[in-house]
């Protein structure tokens, strides 16, 4: 028996399409490759999951609440705003006081060195026997009946001692206040019993120098000579005021 031929079968596969087209209406063709944002937020996740930057692993996982999330990412942002702020101040020191390192060529023997300069400080800012800070102190601190000269001594030694004692005090100082903390702080006797340079014993006065600094007078081992630290030539300012 001979199958009876129907239309459709002497169509060929793209006149089908053609006709189921005209019928159906056009059939949207299916995308090749996801779409911008899809394939953005895969790379995002990738990046996270192999990244050796710490704390970005979390903001990717899949698992992760938005809190824990945005946990992460807070820490990221101060992190990032601290690393960028120590990289401006310290472009910023270079700028205004730029320290060139050269190394050198050839190498130097240790003995070829020069022993490097010292500098030691007392605890002790003033001796007692001279000024009592300790009870100034107290009697400013409870009391606060000093007398002018006496309220002028505690502002000078102050200024050698540590912040949170005292920070009024004027603003500059002079020589009279450089004299008065010389003449307070401890000396060669207080400071040093004995000195010992090349396993030879000698006297403290030839080897260290007294020398005023911030912490008051220290004593400085080995410094170089002060005309090749100081000049002659001193500008002076005058502030005037009203």
């Amino acid at each position: 028996m001979k199958r009876a031929i129907s239309k459709e079968d002497k169509l060929t596969d793209v006149e089908l399409a053609k006709v189921k087209e005209i019928e159906n209406g056009p059939v949207k063709s299916k995308r090749k490759y996801p779409g911008f944002r899809k394939n953005m937020l895969d790379y995002i996740q990738e990046y996270t999951d192999y990244t050796g930057i710490h704390g970005f692993k979390y903001m990717g996982e899949q698992d992760r609440s938005i809190f824990e999330k945005l946990w992460w990412l807070i820490l990221f942002c101060i992190s990032l705003y601290v690393c960028i702020d120590l990289i401006i101040k310290t472009w910023e020191k270079w700028d205004t006081s730029p320290v060139l390192v050269s190394f050198a060529r050839s190498p130097t023997p240790v003995w070829q060195i020069p022993f490097p300069a010292v500098t030691i400080c007392s605890e002790t800012k003033t001796r007692q026997t001279k000024y009592n800070f300790t009870d100034a102190f107290d009697r400013y601190r409870m009391f606060g009946n000093l007398s002018d000269i006496e309220m002028k001594h505690f502002a000078d030694s102050a200024l050698i001692c540590d912040n949170h004692l005292y920070n009024g005090g004027n603003k500059s100082t002079g020589l009279d206040t450089i004299d008065y903390l010389m003449s307070v702080a401890p000396q060669f006797d207080d400071v040093f019993h004995s000195c010992r340079w090349t396993l030879q014993n000698k006297s403290c006065n030839s080897l260290f120098f007294p020398i005023l600094t911030e912490e008051g007078l220290c004593f400085t081992f080995n410094m170089l000579d002060r005309s090749q630290l100081l000049r002659n030539k001193v500008l002076v300012f005058f502030v005037l005021s009203e």
